[in-house]
């Protein structure tokens, strides 16, 4: 599993908990199983059905937890070349665009 999915993942969480947030609650908010934002958190992308969905899940996500920060979610997430990738496609450079 790639450190950089990880790296997401944990920063989400984090943002989550620091906010007093609940998955279920995200969840609710954002209409993506609790299952998947789980899966988002603990950086195992493969557990969501193709790299198109995560890199969705993702941005809502982020930018749910990130809507009343003056931070966007895209200075968040790391963007650029990356060495991760699965099937071709970088996570982090492409959740941002």
């Amino acid at each position: 599993m790639p450190d950089e999915y990880k790296d997401i993942g944990n920063k989400l969480g984090q943002k989550r908990k620091e906010l007093g947030k609940e998955i279920d609650e995200i969840s609710e908010i954002i209409k993506v199983s609790s299952e998947y934002l789980k899966a988002i958190e603990k950086g195992d992308f493969k557990a969501l059905p193709s790299i198109v969905y995560y890199k969705l899940f993702v941005r809502s996500y982020a930018q749910d937890l990130y809507r009343r920060s003056p931070l966007c979610p895209a200075r968040i997430l790391p963007c650029g070349p990356t060495s991760a990738s699965w099937s071709g496609v970088s996570p982090a450079s492409e959740v941002c665009r």
